[in-house]
């Protein structure tokens, strides 16, 4: 599939070199433009790209960019785009250390329905919810046991079909948790996110989650991980964020968290 990545931080920039990997035609581009990827493309099998190129040469196209950075994308990037072309918001909303409020999702807009205000096309949220970490050395073959779950979300059937296949692809089992309306499940603050459930306790964490503490979780969870240190393990991130729920949902979890 050729791939468009917008954004090529830890979660763009793992997402780009893993798909690479696994086979995509991956264009990979930021705010700094072309020249600034040139290392990066030469070292994961990518295209360094400007945002208008990965944009206009894919089929599917990845927002990975800082929440609060998103208005910023040229008005015009997906305004002539077909109509077959898939776009999925990888992005978090973080007010408090990086995004500041935003009024709409303050007062009860889901993340990535602003996001579709935005830009003016449907999304599919996914990938937002696993540590960069995860996603690189996690992924297992199908028919494992142990196979970590990724839940995604989004209201036009074909464009989920295509994640769930990059979703395998990576090494992980899709979870479609329905529309986009529904995507909150997987929203910073909640049970799915970043805790590498498989897909039966993933399962049992979506339908448990709980709107009306999101909020507030969600700072908790970011203060757990930032607690840890630059040098916490991957391991210690994901438990860290399963401690936080573990009171409430330790039938998830488990015990030995």
């Amino acid at each position: 599939m050729r791939i468009g990545m917008i954004g090529a931080g830890w979660q763009g920039g793992t997402l780009a070199k893993q798909l690479a990997k696994a086979g995509h035609e991956v264009r990979v581009a930021n705010r700094r433009g072309p020249q600034s990827l040139q290392e990066f493309a030469k070292q994961t099998g990518t295209i360094a790209s400007t945002v208008e190129d990965a944009a206009t040469n894919a089929e599917l196209i990845m927002i990975a960019l800082p929440f609060k950075a998103i208005p910023s994308l040229p008005k015009s990037l997906f305004k002539d785009l077909p109509d077959s072309v898939t776009i999925v918001d990888v992005s978090n909303y973080y007010p408090s250390w990086r995004d500041g409020p935003i009024p709409e999702v303050e007062a009860g807009l889901v993340e990535s329905e602003w996001v579709e205000k935005q830009i003016g096309r449907p999304v599919v949220k996914a990938f937002n919810s696993i540590t960069f970490d995860s996603l690189e050395h996690l992924g297992k073959p199908v028919g494992s046991s142990d196979r970590i779950a990724l839940s995604l979300a989004g209201d036009r059937v074909e464009d989920k079909k295509k994640v769930a296949k990059l979703i395998d692809d990576l090494g992980f089992d899709a979870l479609d948790i329905g529309p986009l309306s529904q995507s909150w499940r997987q929203q910073p603050g909640t049970p799915a996110y970043c805790t590498d459930l498989d897909l039966e306790r993933l399962s049992a964490a979506v339908k448990a989650a709980d709107r009306r503490t999101a909020t507030e979780t969600r700072e908790e969870q970011s203060r757990a991980i930032v607690a840890l240190g630059p040098n916490a393990t991957p391991l210690e991130r994901v438990k860290a964020s399963r401690q936080v729920f573990v009171r409430n949902y330790r039938q998830q979890f488990g015990r030995d968290c």
